[in-house]
């Protein structure tokens, strides 16, 4: 199995319809454009279709190189509303508080995105609203960052009122030169090459209280997000992977939250501990070699791209710092992480795909962080 199907990762259909508008509004070609990266228009007439996220982050960034506007996403992102989402996105503009609408959404998500994590950590004062996208191989995914972003600034404005700002936004990629655009749409401090994207809220934004409850419209909502999500679980059973590629994306997915183990796998695979190791055994791998296997993939990718720091890139595949990262991966590669990407950049064409890493677990803060 190739890195670019592991992770099954899939993307609604229905958000295409938004970057299709205004790609026909920029350039002539959106057919064509579409076509290079293996997408129809056709598949904008089924509002429950579903696109690999691989060729959907790509097109995001053709578009804006093809259309010359670096804030793509961002534009795309603040266009986007609840009925966009379908009802994990309705759940979240419906919800009495922000702080429920957000678990509802997360709860969806996988209607809307799979192989995709998202979670809200409280650290009392504030709260971070992290996206994860499991699959590494969707790199670079600058554009579907900011758009997921703005997005969710937008409903959040939508809520909370159009004044609203966060605290801080991170993003994974580097984009200085972007700063000032971030700021302006976000109206808080952006920073970037952070090991994970995130949105910092005001804790007591998200319990203020927003509407009353509609006892008829949340139970619909929620029955008609559960079918699909039971449609999405039913369709990835076709195709479900090998024992080996499940834990490796358990790994990638928990790689930020926790001490990997055969234990912990195992409890996320529902099997006891034995079978996982028998399983692994019998494809010839083990766990070690697996963590070995994924941390080593999102480093020479997050260097591969030449804008992440060592430390970050020590934090984001779960190092405490930079001199275990660096002994790690001279063990690994029998070459320095600085030589490596030193090498990258002499010879990109030797670097096809380009995974990414995972967003790590926040650092706790003992302070609200100033806007």
């Amino acid at each position: 199995m190739s890195k670019s199907d592991r992770y099954l990762a899939t993307i609604r259909a229905s958000i295409l319809t938004r970057i299709v508008y205004a790609l026909d509004l920029a350039i002539s070609d959106t057919n064509d454009l579409l076509a290079q990266h293996g997408l129809l228009r056709s598949q904008l007439l089924d509002p429950y279709a579903s696109v690999p996220l691989r060729p959907y982050s790509a097109l995001l960034e053709a578009a804006a190189s093809r259309t010359g506007d670096k804030e793509f996403g961002l534009r795309i992102g603040a266009m986007l509303r609840p009925i966009d989402l379908g009802p994990a996105g309705l759940l979240l503009s419906t919800a009495p508080t922000l702080r429920l609408g957000i678990e509802r959404f997360g709860r969806y998500i996988a209607t809307i995105q799979s192989a995709t994590q998202v979670g809200l950590h409280d650290d009392g004062a504030w709260a971070a609203w992290i996206y994860k996208v499991e699959d590494p191989t969707v790199w670079p995914r600058v554009q579907d960052s900011e758009l997921t972003m703005a997005t969710m600034c937008t409903l959040f404005r939508a809520r909370l009122g159009p004044r609203w700002a966060p605290l801080e936004v991170h993003f994974e990629h580097g984009g200085a030169d972007r700063g000032l655009a971030l700021r302006k749409f976000f109206r808080a401090r952006i920073r970037f090459d952070q090991p994970f994207t995130q949105v910092l809220i005001a804790s007591a934004d998200l319990d203020r209280p927003l509407r009353t409850e509609d006892a008829e419209v949340t139970p619909a909502l929620e029955r008609h997000a559960q079918d699909l999500l039971a449609r999405q679980m039913e369709s990835e059973e076709h195709s479900l992977a090998t024992l080996t590629e499940q834990a490796r994306r358990i790994i990638v997915a928990r790689l930020h939250l926790e001490r990997i183990s055969v234990a912990s796998i195992a409890r996320d695979l529902g099997l006891s501990t034995r079978s996982l190791q028998r399983g692994l055994a019998a494809h010839g791998t083990t766990m070690r070699n697996l963590l070995r296997e994924v941390r080593r993939e999102l480093a020479e990718q997050r260097l591969d791209s030449g804008k992440s720091s060592h430390a970050s890139i020590a934090q984001a595949i779960g190092y405490s710092d930079t001199t275990v990262f660096w002994r790690a991966f001279k063990r690994w590669s029998g070459t320095t992480p600085r030589a490596f990407r030193e090498r990258s950049e002499r010879n990109p064409c030797d670097n096809e795909t380009k995974p990414s890493a995972q967003p790590n677990k926040p650092v706790r803060r003992r302070r609200t962080p100033r806007t």
